[in-house]
């Protein structure tokens, strides 16, 4: 499996690219951009990548526009959110957009997050069922242990 891991904080890419190389389950490869420019040069450049995972703020571009033009060019590609900030507009607005997953690394439990989204506590069910299948663990817990066993945090 290929993923693209977007981010601009190399503490962040580095414990996440860990963390789904030891629960993928399979081999994963894991290419890595830190702003949009990147982004979209390593998404034009391999034509392979399953999953994009890309952090809420990144330099580039404002994020909707980021997710609006890789929508446009790779609609097939699973695009998933990650980020350690709860912004439930922008969150609202990127589902609308065609994400199919929001990644919030605060700890909190599904209905925490469907209240600070405004959304219901079954769409957060949809989306980290998504990403857990992506990264074929079978809970947020069992994902979250490994990141506590990697001393992975998000900044």
């Amino acid at each position: 499996m290929k993923i693209l891991l977007a981010d601009d904080h190399a503490l962040v890419r580095e414990g996440f690219k860990h963390v789904l190389q030891l629960i993928g389950g399979q081999p994963v490869e894991v290419l890595e951009a830190t702003d949009y420019p990147q982004v979209f040069g390593v998404l034009k450049t391999w034509h392979d990548i399953e999953l994009v995972v890309l952090d809420l703020n990144m330099p580039g571009m404002p994020f909707l526009d980021g997710v609006r033009k890789i929508r446009a060019d790779y609609p097939t590609i699973p695009l998933v959110v990650l980020s350690a900030t709860e912004e439930p507009g922008i969150v609202g607005k990127a589902m609308g957009y065609g994400i199919n997953g929001y990644l919030l690394c605060a700890g909190k439990t599904n209905k925490q997050i469907a209240r600070t989204l405004n959304i219901t506590e079954r769409t957060v069910k949809s989306h980290v069922t998504s990403v857990l299948q992506t990264l074929r663990v079978g809970n947020h817990r069992e994902a979250a242990q490994q990141a506590v066993e990697l001393n992975f945090s998000v900044e």
